[in-house]
């Protein structure tokens, strides 16, 4: 009775020391791990403030373009869509900014809430095990390795659902400028509305092959073949669905994938790739 008296004392007070080395470990996480992380979970975060951004854009220009269609007598047509993109472009880089600074101690605190986790454990033999095992920096890794294919992803998928209509927006506002008024831009949620019918299309195949060059950025029997010009082709491609019976719509697509889609695909992969080199540095 006494000798498992004196072993379960001696297995409690070895929890304490692991708990004890382990949290002093997790302070030593070098600083460069710590900033990976936070590169690859604030992509992915302002990747979904885009998305999201995008689809409120859309669902006001659907639910705009019904009241105006619906009601044509009553002179009212809705202006939100155009303030809407322009809050949501802001957000997805305000989004980012904003999920760098909160990123810059959040894997060492997932690191120490698994600690946590290790120490409610009822069984102390049971603990002590598992935290003989927990090793800081091999699970800081672990986390940033399981972060990858979704950092890559998001950051397309951001682009492919803002980037063009942004784009778009751009070159409306700088024409308006030359203009010297920006009293018509409200009139832009017009074009929005008439994007939603012409470009949707266009827009999920986009996502597809933004979906399938992040998945090849990870793929060692794909990644040398790996090119955005098939996204361009296949993108440009869509846009003859909505748009056979009219010649414009199918080449602005064509343009406006040509000024951002090799840009934002051959960004991703470098910094995937550079990333990745760095873990393994």
């Amino acid at each position: 009775m006494d000798n498992t008296r004196e072993a379960w004392s001696y297995v409690r007070e070895r929890c304490a020391e692991l708990r004890s080395r382990r949290q002093a470990e997790i302070a030593q996480v070098p600083t460069a791990l710590s900033d990976l992380y936070a590169r690859r979970w604030s992509r992915v975060v302002a990747g979904k403030i885009a998305v999201i951004g995008a689809l409120m854009v859309a669902a006001s220009g659907v639910v705009g373009g019904i009241i105006a269609r619906n009601s044509p007598s009553s002179g009212i047509t809705p202006r939100w869509s155009t303030p809407l993109l322009f809050g949501a472009l802001a957000a997805w880089l305000f989004g980012y900014l904003a999920a760098r600074a909160w990123a810059a101690g959040r894997l060492r605190r997932i690191l120490q809430n698994q600690i946590c986790e290790r120490s409610v454990h009822p069984d102390p033999f049971i603990e002590a095990e598992q935290l003989e095992r927990e090793h800081p920096v091999s699970r800081a890794t672990e986390q940033i390795e399981a972060l990858g294919l979704e950092s890559a992803r998001w950051p397309l998928f951001g682009a492919a659902a803002l980037l063009p209509i942004g784009i778009h927006l751009t070159v409306y506002s700088l024409v308006l400028l030359g203009k010297g008024t920006l009293e018509a831009l409200g009139e832009f949620d017009v074009w929005i509305w008439i994007s939603l019918i012409v470009t949707l299309p266009a827009h999920v195949t986009l996502l597809w092959q933004s979906n399938k060059f992040a998945r090849g950025i990870f793929d060692q029997n794909r990644i040398k073949r790996l090119t955005p010009w098939r996204a361009v082709g296949w993108t440009s491609l869509a846009g003859l669905i909505p748009g056979v019976v009219v010649v414009l719509p199918p080449l602005l697509i064509a343009v406006t994938g040509l000024l951002f889609i090799p840009l934002t695909f051959w960004s991703v992969h470098n910094t995937v790739l550079g990333e990745q080199r760095e873990l393994r540095s």
